[in-house]
């Protein structure tokens, strides 16, 4: 575990080095290729003509995404390391069986989760938009939740109920942050979307690195590691109601559009201004 922890801490900069050159190293997608489908012909251009360029998505725009990745990291890759450490400061050797009733658990509500998840942003996303940052911040709160819980873990069955709730957040993190499904209903491309996971998959080995490294050392100085719990906690907790209020902006902003008063593009939260459009001549102005 320890060696494994000090590779994703010494690939970070690697990757971050790939990422300038090819960014779908690190992806699941290519980027710049989409497929072509069998009807449609390939018309082919003269050297004179200019192609136009593709647009790039901001990366900017999913900056709560990519911290919430961070964070989410350092809890999972440091409470894993030290978890049967932190399971006997807590409720004491020989009371509570790490493998037994919090990795099994653990593992069963995961595998149940990530299908779940899957399926309810297959069959609802297309009509609510406000549903991922509705699940990502559900997953905040959860995440936020069993970290602080973590130290008060005194018995089997509360050991049992923090691996199912932590399952249920993996699940959600899984499939809307590592999966690429949160971008995919945010409109990030084919073209594009090794870039965003990418980024990704950058903070992923980053927190995952830095996890151990934080816990132990608030162990060494602090001889207890429910202040470094504690202090874990917060991120999510602050990233769980930053998702919730965007959700509920989405979802009010969704109703106007029903309603007719406004267009689609001019309530989005999530879309940035264009360059010589309406709504960035009014920032303009009121600048």
């Amino acid at each position: 575990a320890a060696l494994g922890a000090f590779c994703n801490l010494m690939l970070a900069p690697v990757s971050a080095l790939v990422l300038r050159r090819s960014p779908e190293a690190c992806g699941l997608l290519p980027d710049g290729y989409a497929t072509i489908p069998e009807d449609e012909e390939i018309a082919l251009k003269e050297p004179n003509e200019t192609v136009e360029p593709v647009q790039q998505t901001d990366v900017r725009k999913f900056w709560a995404h990519f911290v919430f990745t961070f964070f989410y990291a350092v809890m999972f890759g440091g409470c894993d390391f030290y978890m049967v450490e932190m399971v006997s400061e807590a409720a004491g050797k020989d009371v509570v069986s790490v493998s037994l009733h919090i990795f099994a658990p653990f593992a069963l509500a995961s595998s149940v989760s990530v299908p779940c998840v899957g399926e309810l942003m297959d069959a609802y996303c297309s009509r609510k938009k406000w549903l991922p940052s509705a699940l990502l911040g559900l997953a905040g709160f959860l995440t936020a939740a069993v970290t602080m819980w973590l130290p008060f873990v005194h018995n089997w069955f509360a050991a049992v109920l923090y691996a199912v709730v932590r399952g249920i957040t993996s699940g959600i993190f899984q499939s809307l942050l590592s999966a690429g499904l949160c971008f995919a209903a945010l409109g990030v491309g084919r073209q594009e979307i090794g870039r965003i996971l990418g980024y990704n998959t950058l903070c992923t080995l980053v927190g995952t690195g830095v996890g151990p490294f934080f816990y132990g050392s608030c162990r060494d100085l602090l001889g207890t590691f429910r202040t470094s719990l504690w202090l874990s906690g917060i991120p999510p907790l602050l990233l769980g109601t930053f998702f919730a209020i965007q959700s509920m902006q989405i979802r009010s902003s969704n109703a106007s559009v029903v309603a007719g008063n406004l267009s689609p593009a001019a309530t989005d939260p999530m879309a940035p201004a264009i360059i010589g459009s309406p709504k960035a001549a009014d920032e303009n102005d009121e600048a």
